[in-house]
């Protein structure tokens, strides 16, 4: 029986998995997890069937890639900038900002199960181990596992405390309760509310939230799910399926500040680090930078605006055209009347370009990808936030940190303003040394590509590792339920001893 037994443990090691990863709207940061997952897999010997929008182009020979160029045209047309502005931009934007990206969310839904890819996976009869997927819109995509009985999906998120069935599957139902669910990344000074009332603020803004997601979910979601997948039964058995959540891509807990996930939640931050290969570098870039005898300077704003408004443009022109460095300008469509330090590239390898060493200056928007890539190489950041709350985040704690410098509102800044913000970095060694003791640490603590292939064969073999951070009494919500019925029970006893006194 014992041979029996190690044979078959041989043969289950042994056997490739088969991968499903798919991601309903995914951007360049969600695509540079979801692609390292793949290009680890897919270096072992299993087999991945990659299905989203925006493919990348450096993933490995091998995978079955399924592009979704609906869902793609819809969300490379998407312009932020439509659906509200930033953080100081007042509540009539934050609520169009917040409308504009349910819509976009809905509408992707949709397109998701009319493309051609998806319905030929629907009708296929393979057999997937585990599915990976991108934890903004999971609900969407887990109607694919359910239909296919994909038993175990992964779930990468930047922020898993944003959607209720996250908070529930992390073993934590009271997540809100000693962080504020408005908090897409945790400040260190909230780390912990441990009073009842702000505890109860937190359950009221989380029965808030998980309403909205749920009516949403129930009313708009599922119906669309439904017409394709005839045996999907819900979301809530969906949910079942999922074992862990989830691989959390955020950088460095200095910058974003330390986070009470469970034992469930892998955090890859420094794994997502690639080493400088010059040969990534296109070679006319290549040959560009290595002539920046006073240094370069790249700039960037993301996957989703891809092109700067033609006032923008104006201004950085002003801003650029009388540095000592060259730039780098990562823009879909060229420029007319650059000056001669000025270079537009539609694409560059962003890592590699990071890393090399003629760089001076990373100017960014913020984001998930290009934050934790100028980590990981060791770069100043001068952050101009453009539309997500995290963005704006980020380039405060940049800031405070003397990791860079920040621009909040850049319709009002002007391009003497900017020129100085950047000769304020690149002037003074105090970015560089801070920004490289981040990075040693970064990657000091980051997990190894076989922690990584550890924690997705726990998810293959059904593991689930034990929830909870809380006492049984705030996991049910008693303390904030009880504390008032025995409040108004105290009350109302000393008020019968004193008035039954007196009469």
């Amino acid at each position: 029986m014992r041979v029996f037994l190690v044979v078959a443990l041989l043969l289950q090691a042994s056997r490739g998995w088969e991968v499903l990863v798919a991601n309903v709207l995914s951007t360049g940061s969600h695509q540079t997890v979801s692609a390292y997952l793949t290009n680890l897999l897919i270096d072992r010997g299993h087999s991945v069937t990659y299905v989203s929008t925006n493919i990348p182009g450096y993933l490995r020979e091998g995978v079955d890639k399924r592009e979704l160029p609906t869902c793609t045209k819809a969300m490379n047309q998407n312009d932020p900038r439509n659906s509200g502005g930033g953080e100081n931009e007042g509540l009539v934007a934050g609520v169009k900002k917040v409308l504009g990206a349910i819509d976009s969310l809905l509408r992707s839904c949709e397109r998701w199960y009319d493309e051609p890819n998806v319905q030929e996976i629907l009708r296929s009869n393979k057999k997937y181990d585990v599915m990976i997927t991108f934890g903004l819109f999971d609900t969407c995509s887990l109607g694919l596992a359910s239909h296919l009985g994909i038993n175990n999906t992964i779930i990468h998120s930047s922020f898993p405390a944003l959607m209720p069935n996250h908070i529930q599957m992390l073993g934590l139902p009271l997540y809100s309760s000693s962080v504020d669910i408005n908090d897409i990344l945790i400040r260190d000074s909230e780390l912990v509310k441990s009073s009842i009332t702000a505890r109860a603020k937190n359950l009221l803004k989380r029965v808030v939230f998980g309403l909205l997601y749920t009516t949403l979910t129930n009313w708009y979601i599922e119906p669309v799910i439904k017409q394709h997948v005839p045996d999907y039964q819900g979301y809530n058995r969906a949910y079942k399926s999922v074992k862990l959540v989830t691989m959390r891509s955020h950088p460095h807990p200095q910058v974003d500040g330390p986070t009470p996930y469970g034992p469930g939640v892998l955090t890859l931050g420094g794994s997502l680090c690639k080493a400088y290969n010059p040969a990534d570098i296109a070679a006319h870039l290549m040959e560009y930078v290595d002539s920046a005898s006073e240094g370069f300077i790249y700039i960037s704003f993301g996957s989703v605006q891809k092109d700067s408004p033609p006032e923008e443009q104006a201004k950085w022109i002003e801003t650029f055209e009388d540095l000592p460095y060259k730039v780098v300008w990562k823009q879909s469509k060229q420029v007319e009347n650059l000056p001669d330090n000025i270079r537009v590239f539609p694409w560059v390898a962003q890592m590699a370009l990071l890393q090399h060493p003629n760089i001076k200056l990373f100017i960014t928007h913020g984001g998930y990808a290009s934050k934790m890539e100028a980590i990981c190489s060791g770069v100043p950041q001068l952050v101009v936030p453009k539309f997500a709350s995290d963005q704006y985040y980020t380039a405060e704690r940049i800031a405070s940190l003397g990791l860079g410098e920040q621009i909040p509102d850049l319709d009002n800044t002007t391009a003497p303003e900017i020129r100085s913000k950047i000769y304020q970095i690149t002037g003074s060694g105090g970015y560089y040394e801070k920004m490289a003791d981040v990075k040693r640490q970064l990657l000091l603590t980051r997990v190894t590509d076989l922690q990584v292939l550890g924690y997705v064969d726990a998810v293959v073999n059904g593991h689930s590792f034990l929830p909870g951070y809380q006492p049984w009494y705030q996991y049910y919500y008693l303390d904030i339920i009880f504390i008032p019925i025995l409040t108004i029970l105290v009350i109302r006893f000393i008020y019968k001893r004193v008035f039954s006194k007196s009469e």
